[in-house]
């Protein structure tokens, strides 16, 4: 009788003990797999997050020169010219409001600084946005002078401020996955390819707005052109040794 219940208390231990490894292992696992879909929703919003801060960084550039061109000008904005900026700014506004949650939910370096930096330019450029097509009916005279400086600060200052949060956050979704990684190489070399470029039509666009170009000019250009040369055959080196995708490829073909 001893022996039978020994052997069945045994048994029940034994029972019991591989229950609770195998519900152990099950947790682990299912803790791992809950690990990897958190980091690949975090890639996700990173990338997303990419997408509309490129956005944005792309069309405030060429809005703030316009703005300001359009803004100082001694005549009245003619409508093509408005054609041309309007979709900018929306563009742009549209892009940052898409960012600004999704930053919000995001956990990276310098957030506490960064993002009331991000919203409170959001803020001003809204603002400066709703004056400028409050005025630019109007003579010069009837337009507040003082806009266009704080629009190009607003502006450089956009640039700057996701500038600082694609690189903490890239940094936040860094190690996990090759290719991400790969990737984000990849549109680090993109945005330094296109501001470079953005540069070189800078140079270009304030001559026009002065009516000439300074000495310098020249060789300003010639450098930025430069730059956008080598960053683009930095991303032609960088897709030689990534595995083929069609996506990708098709993206530099048609870029």
């Amino acid at each position: 009788m001893f022996k039978a219940i020994s052997v069945a208390v045994l048994l029940r231990l034994v029972v019991s003990g591989l229950a609770v490894i195998a519900i152990s292992g099950l947790g682990l696992r299912a803790w791992d797999g809950w690990q990897v879909l958190t980091a690949n929703g975090r890639i996700l919003q990173v990338a997303n997050l990419s997408e509309d801060a490129f956005i944005a960084m792309l069309n405030i550039r060429t809005d703030r020169n316009a703005t300001l061109r359009a803004w100082r000008a001694d005549v009245v904005t003619p409508p093509a010219m408005r054609d041309d900026i309007k979709p900018l700014q929306s563009a742009e506004m549209a892009a940052l409001s898409r960012a600004v949650p999704i930053l919000d939910g995001l956990a990276f370096a310098d957030k506490a600084r960064l993002l009331p930096e991000l919203v409170q330019i959001q803020t001003k450029l809204t603002a400066l946005q709703s004056e400028f097509w409050s005025g630019v009916d109007k003579p010069k005279s009837a337009r507040r002078a003082g806009l266009a400086d704080e629009y190009l600060q607003a502006g450089l200052g956009l640039q700057t401020v996701l500038e600082q949060i694609s690189t903490r956050t890239f940094a936040a979704v860094r190690n996990r996955d090759a290719f991400v990684d790969q990737m984000l190489d990849l549109k680090a070399l993109a945005w330094l390819a296109g501001d470079r470029a953005g540069e070189a039509s800078l140079v270009i666009s304030t001559g026009l707005l002065a009516g000439k170009l300074p000495p310098e000019a020249r060789g300003k250009y010639d450098t930025y052109v430069g730059g956008t040369l080598a960053a683009w055959s930095a991303i032609e080196g960088q897709m030689a040794t990534m595995a083929p995708s069609l996506a990708v490829g098709t993206a530099v073909v048609d870029a």
